[in-house]
């Protein structure tokens, strides 16, 4: 599981249920596009912060900084807050509506 999917079932499961011990999704409406690059960022820090207090903390590879993945996330984040919210909410909705898929030996 990549570390996108990881946070894509993360978001899911808050969709689903209540997060283990997660606030609730951030009730401010994200930034244009357009807006100022510093309302982004703001917003989209304590978005995609939100979005990794739900996971479980894993081992990075050894040539990954800790930090890379969610600075990959709040860059690509910054360019649009409200399509990268749009694009979570539909990845984890999609994820809550497929089938389980069963290995068979």
């Amino acid at each position: 599981m990549t570390h996108f999917s990881k946070i894509l079932f993360a978001l899911a499961l808050c969709f689903a249920q209540p997060c283990f011990g997660q606030t609730a999704l951030p009730e401010v409406s994200p930034p244009a596009a357009d807006a100022p690059l510093q309302e982004r960022i703001d917003w989209c820090d304590e978005y995609v912060h939100w979005l990794y207090d739900g996971m479980v903390s894993m081992p990075a590879a050894e040539d990954v900084r800790e930090t890379q993945h969610i600075e990959d996330e709040l860059n690509g984040c910054k360019l649009n807050p409200a399509g990268y919210q749009h694009d979570t909410v539909v990845e984890a909705t999609a994820r809550l509506n497929r089938p389980s898929i069963q290995r068979t030996q």
